[in-house]
């Protein structure tokens, strides 16, 4: 009988332990943006360098997979030679470039509500069975690309949903 109700209260403990769900809040003081990852992130401010025609950017991503879903903000500091590019151009190149030659952007708004000058656009992007759901934001001369990356019905899970939605500038 001991045995029986300890193997029960195991389970229920077990079970409310794996009910739970898992987040994993994130603070980025360097990037100033703080977001909720549905686990915690497997890459802490990951650095890599991108050479363009304007300069070399320094792209800095936090990233987190779980169940073949990838999770990532990423950003970067525009070189002062852009300075007279608007906004609505940056953010159309970035959602060209992400796309591809092979992607089509299935849905796309404009954010409204962002302070500080911050302009911002949410695009789905697919390609054959691979969707991209993602929020751009451009605010001074930083770029800031929060994605959710995996199959197409896999990146419509609510965890997406809340992790695009929890992305916040921070000052």
């Amino acid at each position: 009988m001991r045995w029986t109700l300890a193997a029960l209260l195991a389970l229920a403990v077990g079970g409310s332990v794996f009910a739970q769900k898992t987040t994993s809040g994130h603070v980025s003081d360097a990037g100033k943006y703080s977001v909720v990852f549905p686990v915690k992130p497997s890459k802490l401010e990951d650095d890599k360098s991108l050479s363009t025609a304007g300069g070399t950017l320094t792209l800095v991503t936090t990233r987190a997979e779980v169940n073949g879903v990838t999770y990532s903000v990423t950003y970067t500091d525009y070189p002062d030679t852009i300075r007279d590019v608007s906004p609505a151009v940056i953010l159309d190149g970035v959602v060209n470039g992400m796309k591809g030659s092979d992607g089509e952007a299935t849905a796309k708004q404009e954010l409204t509500g962002l302070t500080d000058g911050a302009s911002g656009r949410v695009v789905t992007i697919t390609a054959r069975e691979n969707s991209v759901r993602a929020k751009v934001v451009y605010t001074g001369r930083r770029l800031y690309l929060i994605q959710v990356c995996g199959k197409k019905d896999a990146v419509k899970v609510t965890a997406a949903d809340e992790f695009l939605s929890s992305f916040v500038l921070r000052n």
